[in-house]
């Protein structure tokens, strides 16, 4: 959900935020000189984005003549922080749907499997899409007795695998 590039460019652009051009050429400069070259390859692809947002940022400040810079003035950040919410919002619905996924093991008797794999069979498919029409289909009479609707089990519930 977080490459490299998402964290390098949200560090950058909040440390550069407030400060004027020579202040974010400073930091750039200082951050650069600062310590040895990372070795692992996720670090370095860190490091390089981080660098690439720096100089990404300078150039938008010099075209701009923009006096200090601000997140909200600059169009690529302000695009990359909805995409990044957008991105966290589709993992969390993945997450909830995910935990409200039901993956159920069911042992029938000998009969009621028969009977099950004939009526599959009947119609073109599995026994266990034919439980899943059903369990999609099941409702609850006003007398808390269970039924199902005819349907035809060749058309696919919404967010089932044919």
């Amino acid at each position: 959900m977080w490459e490299p590039e998402d964290v390098a460019r949200e560090l950058i652009q909040n440390t550069a935020a407030g400060k004027s051009l020579g202040e974010v050429r400073q930091t750039m400069a200082a951050e650069q000189e600062s310590g040895a070259e990372p070795t692992a390859a996720r670090a370095r692809a860190a490091q390089a984005a981080r660098r690439a947002e720096w100089r990404r940022i300078i150039v938008l400040m010099t075209a701009r003549q923009m006096d200090t810079y601000r997140v909200a003035d600059d169009p690529h950040a302000v695009e990359w922080a909805a995409d990044r919410a957008a991105r966290m919002t589709a993992a969390k619905q993945a997450r909830r749907d995910a935990a409200d996924e039901l993956h159920a093991e069911v042992w029938l008797n000998a009969a009621t499997s028969r009977r099950g794999r004939a009526v599959a069979a009947q119609h073109g498919v599995s026994v266990e899409q034919l439980l899943c029409h059903l369990a999609d289909r099941v409702q609850s009479a006003p007398d808390e007795a269970l039924y199902v609707e005819p349907f035809h089990p060749w058309t696919v519930p919404a967010g089932r695998v044919a």
